[in-house]
């Protein structure tokens, strides 16, 4: 039986990837969040850098801070980022594989269609931050076999309320109207939960001893503009205001990129499958009108 740790399993993305790990046998799963989980699961704070005291066959890293806007504290991002993992990272042993869930902020965003071989050009604090990693990742000598999964923008159940898909659901379930750009700006969204199911069978994979690629972007590979994804959201509403979004009342902030997605098919090629964008979409306005 395989000893599985999930790091950060209490966030956006962990949930979902520890959801899906549940759903298999012969796995020893250990969930470890920087805050105490009801189940039992093991604190472990990257600030702190206090680390378990047992090995792993395979850990997945999918903690992180800065990707919301209230998280601010450049010494915690560094550390909870970088230097947390890293020093991790020095205590493992070489057979341990180490899952990094990075960001397609630590690319040239200026560059539309984002490869694997896209230029690593990061230009926000953030995306700064989880490039160091990904490079310690790449190049210590002390770093064991490793991965790191550069998701594009991801959507779904549990997200943070101040990202942009459950601030316009909100904002129509509440009847709270709200003030927005434009909306031409052009992302690559992604499901989570279909990023969290591929990632477990990747770590099965590798568990079984298939070879990784070092790096592999994941995203539905189109562009679409935030009004586009607006729409996709409205055909799941139980009512809906035109009113309430305030298309074009903010501007457009200062460096912002106008286009960038997944130029990649990497990740296809791993088996990565996306749900039908309709059912999607549904099962996430489902759960904040259950939340709400």
């Amino acid at each position: 039986m395989a000893n599985v740790l999930v790091i950060g399993g209490s966030g956006f993305v962990g949930r979902h990837i520890v959801d899906a790990f549940r759903q298999v046998s012969n796995i020893d799963l250990t969930v470890s969040s920087h805050r105490p989980t009801k189940d039992g699961g093991l604190k472990l704070d990257f600030s702190d850098f206090v680390f378990p005291d047992r090995s792993f066959d395979l850990i997945v890293n999918a903690a992180g801070y800065g990707v919301v806007k209230t998280e601010t504290d450049p010494v915690r991002m560094m550390a909870v980022n970088y230097q947390g993992p890293a020093d991790y990272i020095d205590c493992l042993t070489p057979s341990c594989h180490w899952i990094q869930i990075g960001t397609a902020f630590e690319y040239d965003l200026r560059v539309s269609a984002i490869t694997e071989s896209t230029p690593c050009y990061p230009r926000t604090p953030y995306g700064i931050s989880k490039w160091m990693l990904a490079h310690y990742l790449g190049g210590s000598v002390n770093a064991p076999n490793s991965t790191v999964i550069r998701p594009f923008a991801m959507y779904g159940p549990r997200e943070e309320p101040t990202k942009i898909v459950p601030y316009l659901i909100q904002s129509q379930l509440r009847g709270h109207s709200v003030p927005l750009s434009a909306g031409l700006q052009r992302r690559d969204y992604v499901y989570v939960r279909d990023v969290a199911v591929w990632v477990v069978n990747l770590s099965l994979r590798r568990l079984r001893g298939d070879i990784l690629p070092s790096v592999i972007n994941v995203g539905s590979g189109q562009s679409r503009s935030l009004r586009d994804v607006g729409d996709e959201i409205v055909a799941s509403l139980p009512k809906f205001d035109p009113k309430l979004w305030r298309w074009g009342d903010l501007p457009t902030r200062p460096n912002e990129s106008d286009e960038f997605y997944n130029g990649s098919t990497l990740a296809e090629e791993w088996g990565f499958v996306e749900s039908p964008r309709p059912i999607s979409f549904k099962e996430t306005v489902n759960y904040y009108v259950e939340h709400d």
